[in-house]
């Protein structure tokens, strides 16, 4: 019975439950963009001039609580435990994607139509994948993460124009 328990033990350790979290973390945020991709181009065909929408409402696109959230998730980082950062960024990331999902938006997106934008969010989400994957500096790659998430809205509109 010992054995036993020494081998479901051994087993658990062998997961490392931080390596699922970074990969879920970062599923999540792939997944978010998407979704946050998909209510942009909702908005951009129900605005009739889509440069005066940004400017009027600059302040609704960057929404204070991701603000919020990425100041605490930085000053979480000054204690320097990469197993809290991991934590957090994928509790953060989660908030965000149930979030967008209670905003009632239309995720259809008409991939003929929109594959221009579509290529210009794989290129966005390539960047911090492979920043992480050359340098495994992952708290670097978190706030990498997190800027391209407050100014997507701005990103899509400066690929857009």
């Amino acid at each position: 019975m010992i054995y036993i328990v020494k081998i479901i033990v051994g087993v658990i350790m062998a997961i490392n439950l931080k390596n699922i979290f970074i990969v879920l973390g970062f599923i999540i945020w792939i997944i978010y963009l998407f979704g946050d991709l998909g209510k942009e181009l909702n908005t951009k065909k129900l605005v009739k001039n889509y440069k005066a929408y940004i400017k009027k409402n600059i302040f609704k696109l960057m929404r204070l609580d991701k603000l919020i959230l990425i100041v605490v998730f930085i000053l979480y980082t000054t204690f320097h435990n990469k197993s809290v950062n991991v934590y957090l960024f994928f509790i953060i990331m989660l908030y965000f994607l149930v979030n967008l999902f209670y905003e009632n938006i239309n995720f259809k997106i008409d991939y003929k139509k929109e594959w221009q934008s579509l290529g210009k969010l794989f290129i966005i989400i390539a960047i911090p994948l492979l920043f992480y994957l050359f340098t495994k500096k992952l708290t670097m790659t978190y706030f990498i993460m997190f800027g391209i998430l407050f100014f997507f809205p701005l990103l899509f509109f400066l690929f857009n124009i």
